[in-house]
This record gives C-alpha cells, sequence and structure tokens, in this order.
C-alpha cells in the first residue's frame, strides 16, 4: 500500500531537499556539470524570473547587498566597476570576477530583479558555468553583440537594485 498522509500529498516535505539539490548542483556547474547546455542547465536549476517590483523594493528596504565568492562584501569599487560595464564603458574583463557571486546571489533569490530567461541563461552561463561570451554565442545560437547586450542588460538591473539599496541605506543612517 502506498504511504497516503496529508503531509505526503501537500509536498511541503519536498521543498527542502529540491532547494538543497538546487545548491548543490549550482555549487557544481563550473566543474561536474560544465558541459551542460546552458538552456539544460538553467531548467535544472528552475530560478523564480518573477520578481515583482515589491519583491524588489522590499529587498531595497532590508539592505539586500552581494558579496564575493570570498565572503566578503562588494566594496564600493567594486560596484563601481559593475556600473562601468552597465554603462558600457569597461570590457566584462574588468568585472569577470564578480559575475559568480553575482550569479550565485540572484540564483539563490537573492537579488530579486526580473530577469528574461535568455538573460538567466546567459548569467547562468558566465556566472556559474564560467563560459566565454563567446561560446554561449554559439550554444545558445545568437550573435555575440546579442549575448554581450542580454549580459548588460541583466547587470544593468541587478547593479540598479544594489545601488538602490546602499542608497537606501545611507539615507536610513542619515541623522533626521
Amino acid at each position: 500500500l502506498p504511504l497516503v498522509t496529508s503531509e505526503v500529498e501537500s509536498r511541503d516535505w519536498l521543498k527542502p531537499f529540491i532547494d538543497d539539490f538546487k545548491i548543490r548542483f549550482a555549487s557544481l556547474l563550473s566543474s561536474a556539470f560544465s558541459s551542460f547546455h546552458p538552456s539544460l542547465a538553467l531548467t535544472v536549476v528552475d530560478p523564480r524570473l518573477d520578481f515583482s517590483e515589491q519583491d524588489t523594493k522590499n529587498a531595497v528596504a532590508n539592505g539586500v547587498e552581494a558579496r564575493k565568492q570570498n565572503g566578503s562584501l562588494m566594496t564600493p569599487f567594486d560596484l563601481k566597476r559593475l556600473e562601468s560595464f552597465t554603462c558600457n564603458l569597461v570590457d566584462l574583463s574588468i568585472i569577470r570576477d564578480l559575475i559568480p557571486s553575482i550569479a550565485s546571489a540572484y540564483f539563490s533569490e537573492k537579488l530579486p530583479v526580473q530577469i528574461s530567461s535568455g538573460q538567466a541563461a546567459i548569467l547562468l552561463g558566465i556566472g556559474l558555468q564560467q563560459k566565454s561570451t563567446a561560446d554561449l554565442s554559439g550554444k545558445l545560437r545568437l550573435p555575440l553583440n546579442q549575448v554581450d547586450a542580454l549580459l548588460n542588460k541583466a547587470l544593468r538591473r541587478i547593479y540598479g537594485l544594489l545601488r538602490e539599496s546602499k542608497q537606501a541605506a545611507i539615507e536610513r543612517n542619515l541623522p533626521v
């Protein structure tokens, strides 16, 4: 006889296992699963892409911050490099070190901004799988300049969230 209880039927017990699997899978995307097509990897990670404006506002109000791979918070200099990239003032190589931690934070729902599935696939490919834009261009069958533009657009939204959060934190600390 199959086990039939309200706990099993509700599947609430399954969520912690799914979340753990996604975190472990994402951390292995740059090594054991680096050969996965970015679209397949994105399907397995199954990220939330439909953040609302209220989710973003709540994150800003709560002081969302991104951490680098070594665990330290992104510095103002890191954010300035990210801003320069999103304004097309510097090349990807200047912020390449920041993308894995940004991608990891985004896919673990710590940076609630809405991006398209194409932007998510590119962020996953570059940030978690450590692929070059040229590799992604071939795998996704997109022109290289479109891959660059989609990455830039995703990072611009993420940078906007981080900038707003920093500004809100400064305003909260100003004397009245």
